[in-house]
């Protein structure tokens, strides 16, 4: 089966209680981001912020990301993160595409088949994070097996 020469890096950006600590943290991970533009790579993960929010150090971080050509493609599905009683959801999980790539669409799941993946404490779900599936599409050529 042939594959797409594509770089996947799994991310979890740590919940900062401090201000500070939190800015220097998106420094140091737009430097880290910014200099894999020219490569077929993805970032997707718990980015624990929301792009449409602009006033957070994220939410500031994720558009000049877009601004500079990085995809954040919108997830259909409503929400990512839900509090246990149920009351608050958010848009924390994402995906980050590199400018070069053709496209990333993305969907928030909280159930697949039987399991109840996220959802308030009384339903038991599995975690309070909604399964993010990602679709990328590459410009480059496929890489063969040889």
């Amino acid at each position: 089966m042939p594959l797409l020469d594509i770089e996947i890096v799994g991310l979890r950006v740590p919940f900062y209680k401090k201000a500070q600590e939190l800015k220097l943290y998106w420094s140091q991970l737009l430097e880290i981001i910014r200099s894999t533009v020219s490569r077929n790579i993805v970032f997707i993960g718990d980015f624990n912020c929301n792009p449409v929010v602009p006033k957070t150090p994220g939410g500031k971080a994720l558009n000049l990301l877009q601004k500079e050509g990085w995809q954040i493609p919108q997830p259909s599905g409503g929400w990512s993160y839900i509090s246990h009683n149920g009351e608050n959801v958010s848009c924390l999980d994402h995906a980050l595409g590199s400018p070069i790539l053709a496209k990333i669409s993305a969907t928030y799941t909280c159930r697949h088949g039987c399991h109840i993946i996220a959802g308030p404490k009384d339903l038991n779900p599995i975690s309070d994070h909604a399964l993010l599936i990602a679709q990328i599409s590459s410009n480059q050529s496929i890489k063969r097996d040889v």
